[in-house]
């Protein structure tokens, strides 16, 4: 190898003087990328056999799938860590077992819950439905699961302490290579702080508008261009507008007032 000019500059010429033989044989991964060489170095000056070569070609195909399983690995490990690290909770459940149990929770599924992965592991996840099976959501969600397809919904659901907490729920089905769905991935999401703002807002508005609709004196409420867009009883019966269309006939009523 030192005195032949098609290797002398070659990266193995240069690990030792001693080295007098040498092979290389492409690792290829099976994208077609190639990834590196595989290379045998011998002290003595000879050609390596036809078995010797073949060989060689064995171990670089082993080499690039234990690469490749490397890769795959360090991903899956990656995809653990964001799972395990969510603020949603994520479930995985297994319909091949009877009655699709949960087989992975994260830790947020846990901490809003309040159960321990060994006490719903093995369940099928109505466990969260305590006594509250009549919800509408869940005949959309079963009947997406029968059909494998995504489903969101929004569930009352219970934690182990038995507080209510609103689960807005998306389900997605997973499939293999040949199409059959092998596992279900649900995403949930606690938006109970949501839904209590939700109604508080709407016990305000009913309580305004008991108290606008009982005071005798009107009260209007105008948009930017001059229009009235909100009414009490009181102002109709003022202006005399009476009933539905009011707002049709607000430009020509309110010509004298606009601001």
């Amino acid at each position: 190898m030192q005195t032949d000019p098609e290797f002398s500059s070659h990266a193995a010429a240069e690990l030792s003087p001693d080295i007098r033989s040498f092979i290389g044989v492409p690792v290829i991964l099976s994208d077609g990328t190639f990834y590196g060489t595989l290379c045998a170095v011998d002290p003595a000056s000879q050609a390596l056999t036809r078995q010797q070569a073949d060989l060689l070609t064995v171990l670089a195909r082993l080499l690039a799938t234990q690469i490749e399983r490397q890769r795959v690995e360090e991903k899956l490990r990656l995809r653990d860590r964001a799972i395990a690290a969510s603020n949603n909770g994520i479930v995985i459940t297994d319909p091949s077992l009877p009655d699709n149990p949960l087989i992975y929770v994260n830790e947020s599924f846990l901490r809003t819950t309040g159960y321990r992965a060994d006490e719903v592991v093995g369940h099928n996840c109505r466990f969260l439905q305590g006594q509250d099976k009549h919800q509408p959501e869940l005949d959309k969600l079963r009947k997406a699961l029968q059909e494998s397809r995504d489903c969101r919904v929004m569930l009352r659901n219970y934690k182990k302490d038995g507080t209510l907490f609103w689960n807005e729920l998306n389900i997605s089905p997973v499939y293999d290579e040949t199409g059959r769905v092998i596992n279900h991935i649900g995403v949930q999401n606690d938006i109970t702080e949501r839904k209590q703002a939700e109604e508080a807002l709407r016990e305000s508005e009913a309580a305004l508008n008991t108290i606008l609709n009982n005071l005798a004196e009107g009260v209007l409420a105008v948009d930017a261009h001059g229009y009235m867009v909100f009414s009490n009883p009181a102002a109709r019966d003022m202006l005399g507008i009476m009933g539905e269309g009011f707002l049709e006939k607000l430009p020509d009523l309110w010509e004298d007032f606009r601001l």
